[in-house]
């Protein structure tokens, strides 16, 4: 099955360069060189970063008398609070099946304006794997995340452990797929 994903790194950047041109810095190189009387030029625009979350709904076990509901939306509250609306939350939906308090903390990331993508189904490896069950792991995802996403874009994959494989068959297989 062939699927249309975007691959997400543990950081997403958008720029060309990271950091100043030569001459940009903000503290003179020796106190006693002569001020430069002409402009700087203009600095680059600055790199965007992407916050991500992996392994929602659930991760981990939950501290005492806390339930995933509640922590999901402080940390929406939190998350918008910084101007951090649109944030990405990476999905494994086995974390969905019969917890309704993980399908309630999953909604509420996602009415608050929060993006999903996939983490596979079951965070499963590629590396301790072939490249077929993890395709299928990855499809078995799916649904949850087109059901939770409704019309939103859902389309963005992040490898589990942040492992693209033991070999490079592997790795081109399913960034193929």
């Amino acid at each position: 099955m062939r699927r249309r994903v975007r691959a997400a790194g543990s950081c997403a950047l958008r720029s060309g360069r990271c950091g100043l041109r030569v001459g940009q810095s903000s503290h003179d190189a020796s106190p006693a060189a002569p001020k430069a009387t002409a402009a700087l030029p203009a600095l680059d625009a600055h790199p965007v970063v992407a916050l991500t979350f992996d392994d929602l709904p659930a991760a981990g076990s939950l501290p005492p008398e806390r339930n995933r509901t509640r922590i999901a939306s402080e940390l929406v509250a939190e998350s918008l609070a910084n101007r951090l609306a649109g944030t990405y939350g990476f999905v494994n939906a086995v974390k969905l099946e019969n917890d309704p308090d993980a399908q309630q903390a999953l909604k509420t990331w996602l009415d608050a304006g929060m993006n999903i993508g996939s983490h596979t189904w079951s965070h499963m490896s590629l590396t301790d794997n072939t490249a077929e069950a993890f395709e299928n792991d990855m499809a078995q995802n799916e649904p949850a995340l087109m059901r939770f996403a409704a019309r939103r874009d859902w389309h963005w994959f992040r490898y589990p452990f942040l492992w693209e494989g033991d070999t490079l068959e592997k790795r081109t297989q399913c960034a193929h797929s």
